[in-house]
């Protein structure tokens, strides 16, 4: 070791397992050496060993990784060192990574499937691809985690969420809206952890977030009166609150989305009816709420090509400061 801090060494005897007694099978898949090395390194800090806290620990990995919109953890170049080393894509976005599959696959799963996948016969002193990690965290959980991996290892940048909520009809209601740091990603689906704070009182909730603009409400036995978006950081993201809505209505957004023609055959025509509130984004999804198309700062009117759109419904959402507005498309 080229020094003996505390977390070089939690670093360094990680790599017994991780690296040693498994070994990546391509400079493609370094991250089954350094990101968990790295990400076992940060989990010592929460059995109270070492100078740091484990919550320093992710968050400083966390602003390192978003300090930039793109890179993947899978090494497209593995001519490259410097690429394969990267400290921000390799070792930090790696172990953020694994984080986050503990999230999603829970976390009595996660530690069970990283043991069968370092005591295969076909892996342990031997070599490794991250579609094997891949397969025992499937096989343990029992989830199917092609688009996970997709999104966060092939794919590049991180998630910015927008939440709007208010009080209303003695539930509490909230807009999640998502947009991308890099094109190469046009949505992360995750299960996305909310925290309702009120009367001291308080509840964590888990919402399946599957497209951008997606609405919920929800009866809790307090009335609200803060909420904080995943309050133990578990998915790596920026701007997880950027608006609270408090009241007792549903926020009214000052102007009007009109669309037509409703149903449409070939080209939807909308028109925002107040210029002074600059729309942020339109996007237009599929009724699975897979994202089709994003225009940024588009203009108050406009026109939107549908005819290679198959028969169905879709939605258009708009974004403003105030909040969001979905609408109903009926495709013919």
């Amino acid at each position: 070791m080229g020094g003996w801090s505390f977390s070089l060494q939690a670093h360094e005897l990680a790599h017994q397992w991780f690296g040693d007694k498994v070994t990546c099978g391509s400079w493609e898949d370094i991250w089954l050496n350094e990101g968990f090395a790295t990400y076992y390194e940060g989990l010592t800090y929460t059995y109270g060993l070492g100078t740091n806290t484990w919550s320093n620990w992710l968050q400083g990995k966390r602003t390192q990784i978003m300090n930039l919109p793109d890179g993947s953890v899978w090494v497209p170049d593995t001519t490259s060192v410097n690429r394969i080393f990267n400290s921000r894509l390799t070792y930090s976005k790696g172990a953020l990574v694994l984080h986050m599959l503990r999230w999603k696959v829970g976390h009595d799963n996660f530690f069970q499937a990283v043991r069968n996948y370092l005591e295969d016969d076909n892996i342990g002193f031997n070599y490794a691809r991250t579609a094997q990690l891949q397969y025992h965290l499937e096989a343990q959980s029992g989830l199917d985690l092609d688009e996970f991996f997709e999104d966060w290892y092939y794919g590049q940048g991180h998630p910015t969420y927008i939440l709007d909520w208010w009080n209303g009809g003695g539930q509490v209601n909230f807009n999640l809206l998502q947009s991308t740091s890099h094109p190469s990603v046009d949505f992360f689906e995750m299960p996305v952890p909310v925290l309702f704070k009120g009367q001291n009182q308080d509840s964590l909730v888990v919402f399946d977030h599957t497209f951008s603009g997606q609405s919920y409400s929800i009866n809790l036995p307090f009335t609200v009166t803060e909420v904080v978006f995943d309050p133990e950081l578990w998915i790596l993201a920026q701007n997880q609150v950027t608006q609270l809505v408090v009241g007792t209505q549903q926020p009214e957004i000052a102007g009007e989305l009109r669309i037509g023609p409703n149903p449409v055959k070939d080209a939807l025509n909308y028109h925002w009816s107040n210029p002074e509130l600059s729309p942020l984004s339109l996007e237009l999804h599929d009724s699975n709420g897979k994202l089709l198309n994003k225009w940024t700062s588009p203009a108050v009117t406009g026109q939107i090509p549908v005819g290679s759109l198959a028969a169905g419904v879709y939605y258009l959402v708009l974004q403003t400061e105030q909040g969001s507005i979905k609408t109903k498309i009926v495709k013919q």
